[in-house]
């Protein structure tokens, strides 16, 4: 085959290679709008005891974290990277954080279960409470 041949296919399969990662990559959606960050918090301050769900056998540990900070509860849920559980505080009593938690994201989830962090103000110190968390379908 003559050089100028070779380069050439070469040439057609990086632009064919090109094209399929440009086309893959627009199937999702570039930054998310659930106000999450992917993964583990980095400073989590107290950790608090959640109620309501189920204790996990599994490495990654329960469906649901949270933990008191300045001016913040941090709450970490496990699910797809494309449609995480979401919380939401419902009520806050005197040792207790009501938490909704819900996935609004329509159309198909990719498998890629994972931590979502989440800080929701707040406008008291959460230290020493209790978060109950409902899961709505």
């Amino acid at each position: 085959m003559p050089r100028h041949a070779r380069i050439r296919r070469t040439t057609l399969v990086a632009v064919g290679l090109a094209v399929a990662a440009l086309a893959l990559s627009a199937c999702g959606p570039s930054e998310p709008d659930h106000g999450g960050v992917r993964g583990e918090p980095t400073l989590t301050g107290q950790a608090l005891v959640v109620t309501g769900i189920e204790e996990s056998t599994d490495g990654m540990g329960p469906a649901v974290r949270a933990w008191a900070t300045d001016g913040y509860l941090v709450v970490t849920t496990l699910g797809s990277g494309s449609c995480p559980n979401i919380p939401e505080i419902d009520d806050i009593t005197d040792d207790t954080v009501s938490l909704s938690i819900s996935s609004e994201t329509e159309g198909p989830c990719t498998a890629d279960l994972g931590p979502t962090t989440f800080e929701l103000p707040v406008d008291q110190d959460l230290a020493g409470y209790t978060v109950d968390v409902t899961f709505e379908d």
